[in-house]
């Protein structure tokens, strides 16, 4: 069994919404093979999201709201509001990055 990584969530949104997958698995009992094929993807992306290497796409926020329902759609609001846009900050700029958790 490989060894589990420690996460810091709050190096950066990615690494923040890799932790909370890691919640969600552990609490939900699953895999990251579980997830990847409610996604569908391979398991070493999962991996690597919940290590906070790689971020999200939409298609895997979504997943993870359909795979988690207990979140409440946290995944896609997170997601969604992490991203730079209009009239919004891009995350790690001069404002600072200050992750909210999901529900506990």
């Amino acid at each position: 069994m490989p060894a589990i990584r420690d996460l810091d969530p709050g190096a950066s949104p990615a690494h923040f919404f890799g932790a909370e997958v890691r919640r969600a698995l552990i609490a939900a009992g699953m895999t990251l093979a579980d997830l990847a094929a409610t996604v569908p993807c391979d398991a070493s992306t999962v991996s690597r999201i919940e290590a906070g290497t790689l971020s999200p796409a939409r298609r895997f926020a979504d997943a993870c709201d359909e795979a988690f329902p207990a979140m409440a759609g946290w995944f896609s609001r997170f997601c969604h509001d992490s991203r730079p846009g209009p009239g919004r900050t891009r995350p790690g700029s001069a404002t600072g990055w200050r992750p909210r958790p999901g529900p506990r």
